[in-house]
């Protein structure tokens, strides 16, 4: 759904305040006089964010009452806003912001300010718009007493009607085993996406070489180089899955082997259930990184 929303803010100028027009300092001997930094374009631009999303207004969220926004950073502002759009799913598609002055002259600064907002918004340069005009000298804009800016806004709203999967788990109840099981299909599953990434294509060899890294004797040759690495608790979890009972040792396979591969499948089976997905991936890509160039002599 497309949500539209429109700002304005109007602030005196006065001599020896700083010029702040959308994060971007300007050379001037005047600027918009104002509780925080008096940032015209961010806060007509936040009232627009909050219209478009019926959040309240600018005054509401950080009132002029409260001390702790004397002399703030606009854009920081701006930025808990954008943040609390996120988190309720709006995306932020246009922007389109008019300033109204006679002084100073804004047309240099386009540019910057573009720049500046489109990454405090986290989109892209044409999806800002900023532009720049006079009053013609007619009242107290003319006169050079105050500044004015406007703010457009188009959003969307995201709308998820799919049905997610929601296979809970509580893995702390699970056996070594279990996580083991899990751990070794996440694993495979992210050496195969590698070994594609890397131009392997066909069957045979992709087979072969995926038992450079899934196998219990590289499995075990890979924890047993990276051990160091561990934290505290992963050592514990480790050494959990290695010291369980359980499970048929391949005949390939010696026990010593087997029992610290099926306690790495189970490390990373806990990580992944404990979705500490930036964990296991840094270990995993530890992992892998080990195993790159044995990999690149048998392609």
């Amino acid at each position: 759904m497309v949500k539209t929303g429109f700002g304005i803010d109007i602030h005196q100028l006065k001599q020896g305040r700083k010029c702040i027009l959308g994060g971007i300092e300007i050379p001037s001997d005047i600027g918009p006089y104002g509780h925080s930094d008096a940032d015209v374009v961010i806060h007509a631009l936040i009232d627009g964010l909050l219209g478009a999303t019926a959040l309240g207004d600018i005054g509401q969220w950080f009132p002029d009452t409260d001390d702790k926004y004397k002399d703030i950073d606009s854009a920081i502002l701006l930025t808990e806003v954008v943040n609390t759009l996120g988190q309720k799913n709006y995306i932020i598609n246009h922007i389109d912001i008019n300033i109204v002055a006679e002084k100073p002259k804004i047309a240099p600064y386009v540019v910057a300010i573009r720049e500046n907002l489109a990454s405090l918004l986290r989109v892209n340069f044409n999806s800002v718009s900023v532009k720049a005009t006079t009053a013609e000298k007619i009242g107290f804009i003319g006169r050079k007493e105050g500044i004015m800016a406007t703010a457009t806004v188009t959003i969307f709203e995201q709308t998820n009607n799919k049905k997610k999967l929601d296979y809970k788990v509580d893995y702390k109840k699970l056996t070594p085993m279990a996580l083991a099981y899990m751990g070794d299909a996440v694993l495979e599953l992210y050496v195969r996406r590698y070994l594609l990434s890397r131009g392997v294509k066909k069957g045979a060899q992709l087979q072969k070489l995926a038992l450079e890294f899934v196998s219990a004797k590289a499995q075990a040759q890979m924890i047993k180089d990276n051990m160091h690495l561990l934290t505290e608790k992963e050592h514990d979890v480790w050494r959990w899955g290695r010291n369980s009972r359980g499970g048929n040792v391949p005949k390939n396979t010696d026990p010593v082997s087997y029992r610290f591969s099926t306690g790495l499948e189970t490390l990373i089976g806990y990580i992944y259930f404990s979705e500490d997905m930036e964990r296991l991936e840094e270990l995993i890509n530890i992992l892998i990184e080990n195993k790159k160039n044995k990999v690149e002599e048998l392609k």
